[in-house]
């Protein structure tokens, strides 16, 4: 019986409707709202530095007219880390099936390290992808005849990708949408850039559905076309704007 009491109290004591109960929920409540602000700073921040660091070179008439080919480098530089700004991933295996597993044999391993490795065991890289549209709108825009030639008398058409990963669209989301960032230059045969520019696609605006972290365990699929679809959005506007 007296056990029974003390457990009957420790329950009140800690229920919603106690002081103590109702105390944990609003802390609760302040920590997820901190959050969700923190994510639209970071979110905002983010924008101003990816924008602020843009540097662009127009191309010329005289050098539209000399270039005629171009060469697309399949060497695709890219920043090692990938950005993730989301959900925590489970650290059972229980809650989140494979995301799961990788988290809890993995526990030193940032988000953004699991995710990606997640993608790359699904056979699924953001350098892949981003050449093939790059190279595809380079050609459906026509401005220049896209060969492919080891000869050093043709320009050459270079693509960088500074930042890629995956975020919240708000600070108040649980889904995620692709985040991209693609830099092109073009090299006359002589070894002058000609043309430099870069577009990118953030968390406002972005052309992607968004995505929870299950439905994307479910269909890795997702992380593809959700890259995709953001590499074809940037690659167009560059060509379009060249």
């Amino acid at each position: 019986m007296i056990q029974i009491s003390v457990e009957r109290k420790w329950a009140r004591l800690f229920s919603k409707n106690s002081r103590v109960g109702r105390s944990n929920t609003f802390f609760s409540f302040l920590k997820e709202i901190f959050m969700n602000l923190s994510r639209c700073i970071i979110l905002i921040l983010m924008t101003f530095v990816v924008n602020g660091c843009a540097s662009t070179r127009s191309i010329t008439a005289e050098n539209k007219q000399k270039i005629r080919s171009v060469k697309v480098n399949q060497s695709v530089n890219k920043t090692p880390d990938m950005f993730y700004l989301g959900p925590k991933m489970a650290v059972s295996a229980g809650f989140l099936g494979v995301l799961g597993v990788l988290a809890a044999n993995n526990p030193n391993k940032s988000e953004a390290d699991l995710l990606l490795g997640f993608a790359e065991e699904n056979s699924i890289y953001i350098d892949k992808i981003v050449y093939e549209e790059v190279s595809k709108a380079a050609r459906q825009v026509g401005k220049f005849e896209i060969i492919e030639s080891a000869s050093h008398d043709v320009a050459t058409l270079n693509i960088g990708i500074y930042l890629y990963g995956f975020s919240v669209p708000h600070g108040f989301s649980s889904e995620l949408v692709p985040i991209l960032a693609i830099e092109c230059n073009l090299v006359d045969p002589s070894g002058q850039v000609v043309w430099l520019d870069r577009e990118q696609v953030l968390s406002l605006g972005n052309p992607s559905n968004s995505f929870s972290l299950k439905d994307i365990e479910d269909n890795p699929k997702l992380i593809d076309a959700m890259w995709r679809v953001s590499a074809k959005t940037i690659s167009e506007k560059l060509f379009n704007d060249m």
